[in-house]
């Protein structure tokens, strides 16, 4: 919230003065579809700079599940071990970009570790509940949560997150219902590159 203010105080100043000169030679109307302008231009360029520092994190986590989705198709019996380690690294790598980016403090820091406590609280208890049948079960369910997730988060910041969450999601129920073998290599290559390339569209303007 501070950013966004930050950003959008900074936008009010750079067109304080020009909006200022012209106040008097426009009208009321002209004037008010001026002033939602100089608002919808703080609101992107706040959307962008959120986008900017999720990038990062998706391009990570998008070669961890190419890497663990892989090479849990090759060893499907050491795949709770393979998973353990990739999350543990690609937890640990988060946690060093964000500390990078400025992200170690602050309330939306706390409000997303927050988040990811509740989606693993989730989705224990849920385990715990409903057992999986399968492990295709279970290599689907993660990522569905995690598209739900992106959908949430995207509905406050912006749509390109929204698509990536439809995106997840298709994929992985296509891929669930229609190969009934190698999915974890349908998740490793279509899942993966999906947030890459999603990262990567995040870093664009």
């Amino acid at each position: 919230m501070r950013v966004t203010a930050c950003i959008h105080t900074l936008c009010m100043i750079e067109y304080s003065e020009l909006i200022k000169v012209h106040l008097m030679t426009i009208s009321k109307e002209q004037a008010e579809s001026a002033l939602q302008d100089l608002e919808h231009a703080g609101h992107r360029s706040a959307t962008l700079y959120k986008y900017a520092k999720i990038a990062p994190h998706l391009i990570l986590w998008g070669c961890v599940w190419m890497a663990a989705y892989g090479s849990s198709d090759a060893l499907p019996a050491e795949a709770g071990l393979i998973w353990l380690i990739a999350n543990s690294v690609g937890a640990a790598l988060s946690i060093g970009i964000a500390r990078a980016n400025g992200w170690a403090a602050g309330k939306e820091h706390r409000r997303i570790g927050a988040i990811l406590l509740t989606l693993v609280a989730f989705t224990m208890a849920t385990f715990a509940i409903l057992p999986p049948h399968s492990g295709r079960q279970m290599s689907a369910f993660v990522p569905l949560l995690i598209a739900t997730a992106y959908i949430l988060l995207g509905i406050w910041h912006g749509r390109r997150l929204v698509i990536l969450g439809v995106l997840i999601g298709a994929l992985t129920l296509l891929g669930f219902f229609l190969l009934h073998s190698h999915f974890n290599l349908w998740m490793a290559t279509v899942g993966g590159s999906a947030l890459i390339l999603t990262g990567a569209w995040l870093k664009r303007v």
